[in-house]
């Protein structure tokens, strides 16, 4: 009996860059992925290579989401030699678990190395939040809890915004289309990962992040969150393979209750 692996679980292999992806979008911003042992975080090269400067102390782990960057709460990378172009649209997605700071706000990256600038995602007491910094914050509705790994995305434009989380576990997903959006400060060139340099920082682990200049809508995430580690750790030949038969021997992707092969349920 052929046994296919969890596409929500951590998917090994190398990183790089999924040219084809649907989030890449005609404006690709940031990708980037923890590194083993390392307190840094690998630029993937999407939007410029540029240069990385850790500050604090962060700290890196192995857990569910295989390799991690932990902030240690003081701890940020700011990458610099991003697009300084103020984005109208904009979506950010991370694979990430918050394990403290549940009643404050707890940014995992922002667009801009200067605060009330660009625009960031971050959680507020555990809910979902698309923010232009000291103009307006969308809460999405959505709420984490502590200790459990997500696939989260936001996507927003000057009218609305779209929200995702996936529960990496059980694979229940939320979603959120909200009819308000935002225009953020011109942002300086520079991508914070962890913090909104006002001293917002994330209090969890980060296993990957991106950001793209484009606006997807709930429907388009929802066909991300199929296969969500993909933009980050493109499929070789044989995983590719491995996605086809699984189409033919899978149940439907989306479930009411259970998910013993790594279903994914929308709620």
């Amino acid at each position: 009996m052929l046994r296919l692996k969890n596409p929500l679980g951590f998917p090994g292999g190398n990183p790089g860059v999924n040219w084809g992806h649907i989030a890449l979008g005609s404006q690709p911003r940031f990708s980037g992925v923890a590194i083993p042992g390392s307190t840094s975080f690998a630029n993937l090269g999407i939007g410029g290579r540029g240069t990385s400067t850790i500050a604090g102390a962060p700290t890196s782990a192995m857990g569910v989401l295989g390799p991690v960057w932990l902030s240690g709460t003081s701890g940020y990378v700011n990458f610099s030699g991003r697009a300084a172009t103020n984005d109208a649209l904009m979506t950010i997605a991370a694979m990430v678990m918050q394990t403290g700071g549940s009643a404050s706000a707890n940014v995992i990256l922002q667009t801009s190395g200067s605060s009330n600038t660009g625009w960031d995602l971050r959680t507020s007491s555990l809910q979902v939040q698309m923010v232009a910094p000291a103009v307006a914050a969308i809460s999405s509705g959505i709420n984490l809890t502590l200790n459990v790994p997500y696939f989260i995305a936001a996507s927003i434009n000057a009218s609305k915004s779209s929200f995702l989380v996936l529960n990496l576990l059980t694979g229940q997903i939320n979603t959120a289309a909200v009819s308000t959006g935002s225009t953020p400060l011109a942002p300086n060139g520079v991508y914070t990962l962890g913090s909104d340099n006002s001293g917002r920082f994330w209090v969890g682990q980060i296993a990957a992040v991106m950001a793209s200049a484009q606006f997807m809508s709930v429907p388009q995430l929802l066909q991300w969150a199929q296969a969500p580690w993909d933009f980050w750790y493109p499929r070789t030949f044989d995983g590719i393979f491995l996605s086809g038969l699984k189409k033919v021997v899978a149940a439907p992707t989306h479930f009411s209750r259970g998910f013993p092969d790594g279903g994914v349920q929308v709620t």
